[in-house]
């Protein structure tokens, strides 16, 4: 979908094969994450939001704005073929997110679930769950839908919901810790061999790349949601090499654990350097709007020093990684403008075997 809301269908060789241009729609967003599904000589699209109020809000600076609230949305299934349209559907509240399985279109929404048959539009089932703020939280839900379960979770709400697959009755509300919940949109891993699902969990205590993998054990709903286990890491401040009024940041990871699982360890480490950056920056791109904005270390030098002791035996590949890993951290840098008071953040990586 282009932004004068056509909808374009092309082959594999990228050869136009029709296109349609939306009706006139009043206050309409399309969808900026467009997802398609073909399902038998038909697509589904979700194509976007509409808006029936407006609100007013107090934005950052004091002024007075008055926000379009998207409160529904709109998903259409088209013929492949020629593109004429078999079935659309508006949804009562806004889709953050849907999934296709067989023959019924799942609808995670700001308030909700909505069933509908693929063919027909028609919709089956629905549950909502009566939260009142929903309004003010589009594109926070998501969902995963199993051979007997719905797994549904909002970020906003902090709530993850295992439902019925069949009549949407709720099966548990998962009790998560404090200061967790979903990621907007989740996108789990089902590992179809130990039957459990993994979906991503943020939080609010940390600031960059702040997600950890929860463990959803499918063939026992009811057991214990685990925490995926993370690397011990030390964190210490260390004196500066530029400036003796300055200081550094030094990570160091020797868990021997995780001797064989470098992956891990990277990616916490990734985790751990970006945080530290963030919190000790003087000035962020985001900082000066979030609760952060007070946690300023005017001694932080900009160096964040991570150091890996590990036993892995392709020193080479661990290397090259942690190359990776800097250039990673560099582009995230520049991108937030991580600013301390000798300029921008960088990081320095050290590997002993």
């Amino acid at each position: 979908m282009d932004r004068k809301k056509t909808i374009h269908l092309s082959d594999v060789a990228f050869d136009k094969k029709w296109n349609i241009e939306l009706e006139k729609r009043v206050n309409f967003r399309k969808d900026e994450n467009l997802v398609a599904v073909s399902y038998s000589e038909r697509v589904i699209v979700m194509l976007g939001h509409r808006s029936n109020q407006q609100i007013p809000l107090i934005d950052y600076h004091g002024k007075s704005v008055h926000p379009d609230i998207y409160s529904n949305s709109e998903i259409t299934s088209f013929t492949l073929e020629n593109g004429q349209p078999n079935w659309s559907h508006i949804t009562k509240y806004t889709i953050d997110g849907w999934q296709l399985v067989e023959e019924q279109v799942f609808l995670a929404t700001s308030n909700g679930v909505e069933v509908l048959d693929a063919h027909s539009g028609k919709e089956l089932r629905q549950i909502d769950f009566g939260w009142d703020n929903h309004y003010w939280q589009a594109d926070g839900a998501g969902l995963y839908v199993s051979e007997q379960y719905v797994i549904y979770g909002h970020s906003f709400q902090k709530k993850l919901l295992i439902l019925d697959r069949f009549d949407l009755s709720l099966i548990r509300d998962v009790e998560l810790s404090e200061h967790w919940f979903p990621q907007a949109r989740f996108k789990p891993f089902y590992h179809q061999h130990s039957n459990k699902l993994y979906l991503n969990l943020k939080t609010d205590q940390l600031v960059a790349e702040n997600q950890v993998l929860l463990e959803i054990d499918l063939a026992d709903i009811h057991a214990p949601v685990v925490f995926e286990n993370e690397p011990e890491f030390v964190i210490r401040q260390i004196p500066s090499s530029e400036n003796s009024q300055w200081h550094s940041i030094e990570i160091n990871c020797s868990d021997p654990a995780y001797d064989d699982d470098f992956d891990t360890v990277l990616r916490f480490a990734d985790r751990h350097c970006r945080d530290q950056a963030y919190i000790h920056a003087t000035c962020t791109l985001t900082k000066h709007f979030s609760r952060h904005k007070d946690s300023v270390d005017e001694k932080f030098d900009g160096k964040v020093y991570f150091n890996y002791q590990g036993k892995q035996k392709d020193t080479d590949l661990v290397q090259q990684r942690l190359v990776m890993m800097e250039k990673r951290y560099a582009r995230w840098i520049e991108d937030e403008e991580v600013f301390s008071v000798n300029g921008y953040c960088q990081l320095i990586t050290d590997h002993q075997h």
